[in-house]
Order: C-alpha cells, then sequence, then structure tokens
C-alpha cells in the first residue's frame, strides 16, 4: 500500500509539472524552441562588449567583440564608424569605453589602435578585461556558412543590451565581393554596429550597416587576414557547433540588460517585475525561455512531498537555492549559489529606485525559482534559468 501511494504521488507530481511545462510553452510561443544558432549566439555574449564613444558633444553607440589577447589586454574588433571622430567635427579621437557582459553598469576605459581599415570600416580597440574574467576561444564559424546562401544569422545587441533577436536574418550572397556580406529579413537596430554577426556554427561577420532593409557585415575570414596583417593577437578558433558554449545567459537569460544607452547613465536594475523604464530593457528574445526555467524551476523545488527517487545522476549535485530545490547542478555551482546566497544581503539595495528593493549596480536577481530575489551577476541568473530547463534530464 505504502509503496502504490508513493508511486502514486510521484505519477501525480510528473503529469502535473508536464501540464505545467505544457500550458507555459503556449504562452511563451516561439521563444521556447530556440535554433541551434540562436544557442549559439546566446552563449557568446561573454565576448561582446558594448562600447560608447564620445567625441564633443556627440556619442556613437555601438558593439565590438574579442578576438585576441596579449600582455594583458583584449584586443576587439568593431565597426571603424563607431569609434570614429565625427564627420566636420573635432578630429581628436573620441574617449571610448567598453562594458562587459558579466560586469554590466560598470564602464571600462579603451584604446583605440592606430591601425583602421576606413575602407572597409574595421577598427580595433584594446581594453585591460575586469578581474577573473573569461571569455570564449573557440568560437568561430565554419568558413563554408557565410559563403551560403540562405544560411540564418543572428547578432548579440540589440535594442542597445546583449539582447538576441528570436527570428534570425539569412546570408543574402553567395558570393562575397570585397569581404561583405549581405543580410536580409534581420531584425536589427541602430546601434548594433560592429557587434558579431554569428550563425549555427559561431562567429562569420561584424556587423558594418546596423539597418533592418540593408544590414552588411565583414566576413570574419576578412577580420582575421587584417588582423594578421597589422600583427595583432588572433586567439579564436572555430568553435563546436555540435556543442554550442553554455548559454550564459539562459547568461549570459533571463535578459541580460539592465545597461542603459548610455554608459554615463548605465546601471543594472534587476527587479524583474517593476515595470520602469529601466526594466523594460530586460525584455529580449529569451525571455520566454527564461520564465519557463524560472517557473519550472520553482515548480520542481516546491514538491516536498516527492518520491525518494528525486536523485541527481553522477556528477550532479542539488543545487539548493533553498532548502528544497533540488535542480541537479554541477558541483561547481552548487558551492557558488551557496555563496551567493550568503552574500546576498551585500548585494541588494533596500531602498533602491521607485523605492523597492532591488539590487546594487551590476547584479540581477537569481530567479532559480519563482520569488528567488537573490542578487548575483548576469551569468549566474543565465547559468540558473539554464539548469532549470536541463533538470529532469540531471535527476534518475
Amino acid at each position: 500500500m505504502g509503496a502504490d501511494m508513493e508511486r502514486s504521488k510521484y505519477d501525480f507530481s510528473a503529469v502535473t509539472l508536464f501540464v505545467a511545462i505544457a500550458a507555459i510553452s503556449l504562452m511563451a510561443g516561439q521563444a521556447l524552441a530556440q535554433s541551434p544558432g540562436h544557442d549559439m549566439a546566446d552563449g557568446l555574449k561573454l565576448n561582446v562588449v558594448k562600447i560608447e564613444a564620445v567625441s564633443a558633444d556627440h556619442t556613437e553607440n555601438g558593439f565590438g567583440f574579442i578576438v585576441g589577447e596579449r600582455s594583458g589586454a583584449l584586443y576587439v574588433a568593431t565597426a571603424y564608424h563607431v569609434v570614429a571622430p565625427p564627420e566636420g567635427g573635432d578630429l581628436a579621437a573620441p574617449k571610448v569605453k567598453v562594458q562587459f557582459y558579466d560586469h554590466q553598469g560598470t564602464s571600462v576605459d579603451a584604446t583605440i589602435i592606430g591601425t583602421h581599415d576606413i575602407a572597409h570600416d574595421l577598427a580595433v580597440l584594446t581594453v585591460v578585461p575586469p578581474q577573473g574574467f573569461e571569455w570564449k576561444k573557440h568560437c568561430l564559424g565554419r568558413t563554408n556558412e557565410h559563403q551560403k546562401l540562405g544560411t540564418e544569422v543572428w547578432y548579440v545587441g540589440k535594442t542597445g543590451n546583449w539582447n538576441v533577436p528570436v527570428s534570425p536574418g539569412r546570408i543574402a550572397n553567395e558570393e562575397i565581393i570585397d569581404g561583405v556580406l549581405n543580410v536580409e529579413t534581420l531584425s536589427i537596430l541602430p546601434g548594433s554596429s560592429g557587434g558579431p554577426l554569428i550563425a549555427p556554427s559561431g562567429i562569420v561577420g561584424l556587423i558594418l550597416r546596423d539597418d533592418a532593409s540593408n544590414t552588411t557585415a565583414l566576413s570574419i575570414t576578412y577580420v582575421k587576414t587584417i588582423f594578421k596583417q597589422w600583427n595583432h593577437p588572433w586567439n579564436v578558433e572555430l568553435a563546436d557547433a555540435a556543442t554550442p558554449p553554455p548559454v550564459v545567459a539562459q547568461v549570459p537569460p533571463t535578459a541580460p540588460p539592465q545597461a542603459a544607452p548610455s554608459s554615463t547613465t548605465a546601471t543594472a536594475d534587476p527587479a524583474a517585475n517593476q515595470q520602469t523604464p529601466r526594466t523594460q530593457s530586460r525584455a529580449s528574445s529569451t525571455a520566454g525561455t527564461q520564465l519557463l526555467g524560472a517557473l519550472v524551476g520553482g515548480f520542481m523545488a516546491a514538491q516536498t512531498n516527492r518520491a525518494p527517487t528525486d536523485r541527481c545522476q553522477s556528477g550532479y549535485a542539488w543545487r539548493e537555492a533553498r532548502h528544497d530545490d533540488h535542480v541537479c547542478v554541477a558541483p561547481d555551482v552548487r558551492q557558488r549559489t551557496a555563496d551567493e546566497n550568503a552574500t546576498a544581503a551585500s548585494r541588494r539595495d533596500p531602498g533602491g529606485a521607485y523605492g523597492r528593493d532591488t539590487c546594487l549596480p551590476g547584479y540581477v536577481w537569481r530567479d532559480a525559482f519563482q520569488g528567488d530575489h537573490v542578487c548575483v551577476v548576469p551569468r549566474s541568473r543565465d547559468q540558473a534559468a539554464s539548469d532549470n530547463r536541463n533538470a529532469s534530464a540531471r535527476a534518475h
């Protein structure tokens, strides 16, 4: 009798979970079934920096991505027009600052290297990364992809943040002329210049013209050739398309993005449910996925009467973001979660904007379960969402 009752409870929980997932999937729509290319773009957000170039009374915003490292400095490829002096204005080089995905709200001084390819709209920045910063060197796409008509492509850097569009664009020319790729049907907005163009196999180009009706990009093969001619470091290699980079948002998100369009006013406000100007920037192409991850994680953690078969496979352990959180994660994630819980109070701002309890700049709510307001760096929130989605595959 006892075994039958236990089995009944377990089956009921499984059925309930299935119904919950189905219902949320209907609400989340397309965002829940992202393609490998979208996942690849999500996983490369750590390589992408947000750029602000100020020259006199003119400010230009854009993005760039890391391609090399030398003597403690990162080398960033970007579009020249993002960091060039404005036409007819002061010829002095603009003052450039960048922000890193996992240090949003904090601007770092960058240096414009003297080597430019103005004809192809290519420039190089160097910047000293934050302590402990890591980026993904296996990030390049296969050459034959950006030479194939119709290849689906995405980018990182929508609406002034590290957002990835839900729908892809497509390579519109099979023959690459003078290193330039033409892209059609890509939902792109001004302010995305210099960011990476990403196919399912990895980065295939650098965005030059951020116009939804006429998007162009510089072939990554051309960028590599020029970097080699300039004797700049080129430390990026082909990505493993069969195993895309772990979603740093999914780091990298719930949604990355609390940074405002200008680094002079950028702050991180992770209040997920506050309908304020700053939190509106959290809307992203992965919002549905993150909602699913958070709700399913919360639902699973709430199953306190679940059968004792709620165990993790070898190599995983309960996350324990709270006492009944049985989502299975890697041991280092479990330890980081415990550390985050222990330091939670030091990262909160009880008297934050609009009189609400928020996180300090640079931190966001973790959202490991519904109502989880422990403040963490954006990549930890994305890790929590990713672990929630993979929870069932890691449990016995």
